[in-house]
């Protein structure tokens, strides 16, 4: 199983529902060790790897299995909020909160409604400072608080993780060859199972026999040994300590590296797309083997700064996208097997729904065309596609 980030066009974000966009080729992926010399040391500490987009850029996720017996579940966040239940990443769901490979190709976007996403669309962790006043303390505090473009921002009124997490948990392997006799004094421990999860099919003859030996449970346990500490050793002052006074003078500081700067997940249009139930029990999901994989997403400018690598070209317009004959993906809706959209996405709204609301805070009228991005560093009015 390869799980992939691929560039795709932003669809129009308005009332209608769309067709899923084909990809238009996948975003480089970079090791953050690798570049452990170059990113600060909280992006460091976060591990993963990390790839550049534009503002208002979208992107799909696409597995590819290569497996024969093995399935995946696959568990995609957005700022650490699970991108099918809508709840955060340490906090597990009754219901299906993953998608299945083989099976699910593409996740394009946060399960809004049964059987429509928004689509996924980067916008930076953007913070402001705020002061706050604690009833509790009877104090004022500086807060850093995000302007809640994301869907991290607007669940939690905070933008502190950002990008994409993506857990992937292995199948367990079943199989007929798990029926065997076990050592005199030792009992094997075989997990429980039903006939399909052994591969039994209706016809299938079962057969038991007395054993020629009698054997007796074995409690498992943890082996150890102990080991003889060193005596602590007994210090005493070789020097009285001298602390000189504070002396000098101003030295100008040097200027810093640049640092990326981080970009979240937010929601864009509405397309068409089902995630598909899970018809295997529970228990056929090895979480022991899981692995959980942290993606930093930074915005292409800083990126470059930072990495000294020429980041992909801006976002795609509808021409380059006729022009290069991608085509649209009409899913075939099949409402008995596919995931019930939960209702803690229903207070999440799009980017240009909350562009205009800016737009009329700040007295700006001008529509912001998404197929039309800019390429502006510092305009913030007019809320540019690349910045």
């Amino acid at each position: 199983m390869v799980s992939y980030l691929t560039s795709a066009r932003r669809m129009p974000d308005d009332d209608a529902t769309h067709q899923l966009p084909a990809s238009f080729g996948k975003f480089p992926l970079y090791n953050t060790a690798a570049f452990r010399k170059m990113l600060p040391n909280s992006n460091v500490a976060n591990g993963g790897v990390f790839f550049p987009m534009w503002q208002r850029e979208a992107m799909f996720l696409g597995f590819d299995h290569h497996g024969k017996d093995t399935k995946y579940a696959i568990r995609v966040s957005v700022g650490n909020i699970n991108a099918i239940s809508g709840r955060a990443i340490n906090r597990r769901a009754s219901e299906q909160d993953y998608v299945v490979v083989p099976g699910q190709p593409w996740l394009d976007g946060i399960l809004v409604e049964s059987g429509l996403v928004r689509q996924f669309v980067a916008m930076p962790r953007q913070y402001t400072l705020q002061l706050v006043f604690s009833a509790c303390f009877a104090s004022l505090t500086w807060l850093l608080v995000g302007k809640n473009y994301t869907v991290e921002g607007q669940l939690t009124k905070q933008e502190k993780f950002g990008g994409i997490q993506i857990e992937v948990i292995p199948s367990r392997s079943f199989s007929q060859k798990q029926f065997w006799y076990g050592m005199p004094g030792q009992t094997p421990c075989i997990p429980p199972s039903s006939p399909k999860m052994v591969n039994l099919k209706a016809g299938d003859c079962i057969t038991m026999s007395d054993s020629e030996k009698t054997e007796r449970p074995m409690q498992l346990g943890d082996s150890f040994r102990t080991l003889d500490l060193p005596r602590e050793a007994e210090f005493q002052a070789v020097y009285d300590y001298y602390v000189p006074g504070l002396s000098g003078s101003p030295v100008a500081e040097p200027r810093g590296d640049p640092k990326p700067k981080e970009m979240g997940i937010a929601a864009g249009a509405k397309l068409m797309q089902d995630i598909n139930a899970d018809n295997e029990p529970p228990l056929n999901w090895d979480k022991a083997r899981s692995c959980l994989v942290n993606v930093q997403i930074f915005d292409s400018s800083t990126f470059e700064s930072v990495t000294h690598i020429v980041p992909p070209q801006t976002p795609i317009t509808k021409e380059a996208y006729a022009q290069a004959g991608c085509p649209y993906y009409l899913v075939e809706e099949d409402p008995e097997s596919r995931v019930e959209a939960s209702k803690a996405f229903s207070t999440v709204e799009s980017v240009s729904v909350l562009d205009r609301r800016v737009m009329l805070r700040e007295g700006t009228e001008d529509e912001i065309d998404p197929s039309e991005p800019r390429a502006c560093s510092i305009c913030r009015v007019r809320l540019c596609d690349c910045v």
